[in-house]
C-alpha cells in the first residue's frame, strides 16, 4: 500500500522538537549525532546525483534527516500497479510512468523523489499546417495572433536592463529577422502556438520544437498542461516574452537544437517584462538562459518601477536544472515554494529590488560556480527559510546592497565551497536557526551591515569563523546570541567588528580557539563562561559585562 509523505512543515517541525532539547531554537546539541548527520547527508547527495529526473520533497529530506524513524502514516487504498517496482532507498520510492485512482499524485512514506511527472507529449507538426491533424486556422476567436518587431520590446528591456545582448538575440535569428509570433489577446496553447507558427511561414519540426519567438502581450495568457514538452530551438533563436500571463502546470520548457550559427553564445530563455505574471507548479526547466544581464538570464521576471507589484509571481514545486539563472527583478511579493535547483550555471536564484519575496522550503544542489541566492538591490524584507544548499561555490545566502530586514532562517548550508550567509552592506538583517555544518570558509558573515541579528545557529566544522563581523562602522552593533560553535576555525572573529553584544552562546566544544581577529584578546570573559550565562558587550577593544542585552531595530536581540 502506498502511504502520503506529504505532510506538513508544522509535522515536521514537531518531530524537529522531539529531537532536539528546548534549551535554543537548535536545542540541546547533546542530542544531535553529527557523525550520523554527516552521513545521511552524503547519501541523500548520493541518490540526488543517481536520480535527477523526478520531482524532489524537500519536506521528506527534513524528515529523513532530523527525524530517528520513519514517520508512519495512514495507509490509502490505491489500485495495484500492473509491474510493481520495489523502492530503490528510504529517499526513493515507487515512480510509476502513470498512476490511477485515489494514489495519484501520493508519494511513499518517507521518499524524496514522488511519481515521475508524465511524459512530454509528442506533438509532431506538419509544415505549413501546423500539428498533424489539427487545423491551422485560429483556434479561438477570442485569440489574436499576428507577428510582430521584437526589437520594440528589446529597447524597453534595455530601458531598465541595459542594452547588453540585445543585438545578439537580434542576431540569433539569421535571415528570419526580428520577428516573432505575437499573442495580443485571448489564451494559447502549446498546440496553439505550433498551429499559428507554421500558419506564419516557421514551421515547429517534427518533435514539436518551436523555431520561432513568441511574444505574449498584456491580457493575454499561454498555458502550458501537465505532460506537455515546450521545446524551443538554439538554432533559430526561439525564446519566450512575456507581458501578460505564464500559466505553467505539469509542464517542461527546455532548450533544443545545436549551437546558434550566427550567435553562438545565444541559448533561448524565458522572459516575463513590465507587469506580467508567472505561475509555474510542478514545472520543468532545463538549460535556458545565456548573457550577463537578468532580462535573458534564463527563466527571468524583469519588471520595472511603475509596473512593481502588479504581476504576480508564484515558482512551486518546480526543477530547474542547468539553467544560467533565475532572476526576478523589480517585482514584489513572490513566493517560491519546495523547488529544485540543480546545476546552474551562474549564481542559482537573484532576487533584484524585490521586496517581500518568499523563498521556502527549496533544494539547491549539485554544482553551481557561485552564490546560491543573492538578494540584493532593495530586496527588504524578503524571507529565506527552511531551504537546504548542498555543495556549491561561494557563500550560499548574499544579502547584498540595501536589503533591508531581510529574514534568514531555519535553513540548513552543508559542505560548500565557500560560506553559508553573509549579510553586506545591510541594515537589520536576521539570521535565526540556520545550521551551517562542514563549509570551505565562514558560518556567518556580517560585513558592512548595522542592526544585525544572529541567533540560536548551529555552526560547526567550518573552515574559517564560526560568526565573523568586519567592516563596520564605528556606530554599528550586531547581535550574536544564543548560537552553538563546535570545532570551527575559530568561534567568533571580527576585523574592525564596532560593536558587538554576546550572550547565552555555547562555546564548550570549540575550544581552543574561542575568539579570533580584533578581539582574540579578549577570550577571557569567554574562556571563563562557556556556555554564555552573562552578557558581554565587545567595543573599542574592550570586554564589558552588560545587564541586559540592546534592543536592535525594534526587537530584542
Amino acid at each position: 500500500m502506498a502511504r502520503s509523505c506529504q505532510h506538513s512543515w508544522r509535522s515536521v517541525l514537531a518531530a524537529l522538537l522531539v529531537v532536539f532539547a528546548p534549551q535554543t531554537a537548535l536545542g540541546d546539541l547533546g542530542a544531535v549525532d553529527l557523525s550520523d548527520l554527516r552521513k545521511t547527508l552524503a547519501e541523500i547527495d548520493a541518490e540526488l546525483a543517481e536520480d535527477r529526473g523526478g520531482p524532489v520533497d524537500v519536506e521528506a529530506i527534513w524528515s529523513r534527516l532530523f527525524v530517528p524513524a520513519p514517520v508512519q502514516f495512514p495507509d490509502v487504498p490505491t489500485e495495484q500497479p500492473a509491474a510493481p517496482q520495489p523502492a530503490r532507498s528510504f529517499l526513493f520510492g515507487e515512480a510509476p510512468q502513470a498512476t490511477t485512482g485515489a494514489a495519484a499524485g501520493l508519494r511513499p512514506a518517507g521518499a524524496l523523489f514522488g511519481s515521475a511527472p508524465p511524459a512530454p507529449v509528442a506533438t509532431a507538426a506538419t509544415p505549413g499546417l501546423g500539428l498533424a491533424g489539427v487545423s491551422a486556422a485560429a483556434p479561438s476567436a477570442a485569440v489574436d495572433v499576428g507577428t510582430v518587431n521584437f526589437r520594440l520590446f528589446l529597447a524597453s528591456l534595455a530601458q531598465v536592463y541595459t542594452g547588453e545582448n540585445n543585438q545578439a538575440v537580434v542576431n540569433a535569428q539569421g535571415p528570419a529577422g526580428p520577428v516573432a509570433l505575437s499573442v495580443t489577446s485571448g489564451t494559447v496553447t502549446l498546440r496553439d502556438l505550433q498551429s499559428f507558427s507554421a500558419l506564419h511561414g516557421r514551421a515547429p519540426r517534427m518533435d514539436g520544437t518551436l523555431t520561432m519567438p513568441v511574444v505574449i502581450w498584456p491580457g493575454a495568457t499561454l498555458r502550458l498542461s501537465p505532460g506537455e514538452r515546450l521545446a524551443l530551438a538554439r538554432d533559430s533563436g526561439a525564446f519566450v516574452l512575456s507581458m501578460g500571463t505564464l500559466d505553467i502546470e505539469g509542464a517542461t520548457v527546455e532548450v533544443a537544437g545545436q549551437e546558434n550559427s550566427f550567435t553562438p553564445s545565444f541559448v533561448p530563455f524565458v522572459t516575463v517584462i513590465g507587469g506580467g505574471s508567472l505561475i509555474a507548479k510542478n514545472a520543468t526547466f532545463r538549460g535556458l538562459g545565456f548573457g550577463n544581464t537578468a532580462k535573458f538570464s534564463g527563466l527571468s521576471v524583469a519588471g520595472d518601477l511603475i509596473n512593481q507589484g502588479k504581476g504576480r509571481v508564484v515558482i512551486e514545486d518546480s526543477r530547474f536544472d542547468a539553467l544560467k539563472v533565475v532572476s526576478l527583478a523589480n517585482i514584489y511579493g513572490a513566493e517560491l515554494t519546495g523547488n529544485t535547483f540543480y546545476d546552474a550555471r551562474n549564481n542559482t536564484l537573484n532576487l533584484i529590488n524585490a521586496p517581500h519575496a518568499r523563498v521556502e522550503g527549496n533544494l539547491f544542489a549539485g554544482r553551481s560556480p557561485t552564490n546560491a541566492i543573492r538578494v540584493e538591490t532593495g530586496s527588504s524584507h524578503a524571507q529565506v527559510s527552511r531551504n537546504i544548499f548542498l555543495h556549491g561555490e561561494r557563500v550560499a545566502v548574499l544579502v547584498d546592497r540595501g536589503s533591508d530586514h531581510v529574514e534568514v532562517q531555519d535553513n540548513l548550508v552543508w559542505n560548500r565551497a565557500g560560506a553559508g550567509v553573509k549579510f553586506l552592506g545591510t541594515r537589520c538583517g536576521l539570521a535565526h536557526g540556520n545550521l551551517i555544518l562542514d563549509n570551505d570558509q565562514k558560518g556567518i558573515e556580517v560585513r558592512k551591515s548595522d542592526g544585525t541579528v544572529v541567533r540560536d545557529n548551529l555552526v560547526v566544522g567550518n573552515g574559517s569563523a564560526g560568526i565573523w563581523v568586519s567592516a563596520q562602522r564605528a556606530d554599528a552593533r550586531t547581535s550574536v546570541t544564543g548560537n552553538i560553535f563546535r570545532a570551527n576555525g575559530a568561534g567568533l572573529a571580527a576585523a574592525t567588528g564596532a560593536e558587538i553584544e554576546i550572550s547565552q552562546n555555547d562555546f564548550a566544544r570549540q575550544l581552543p580557539r574561542l575568539l579570533d581577529g580584533d578581539i582574540a584578546r579578549l577570550t577571557g570573559p569567554v574562556a571563563r563562561d562557556l556556555t554564555g550565562t552573562g552578557m558581554v558587550r565587545f567595543k573599542n577593544g574592550q570586554a564589558e559585562t552588560l545587564g541586559e542585552m540592546s534592543t536592535l531595530c525594534g526587537s530584542a536581540s
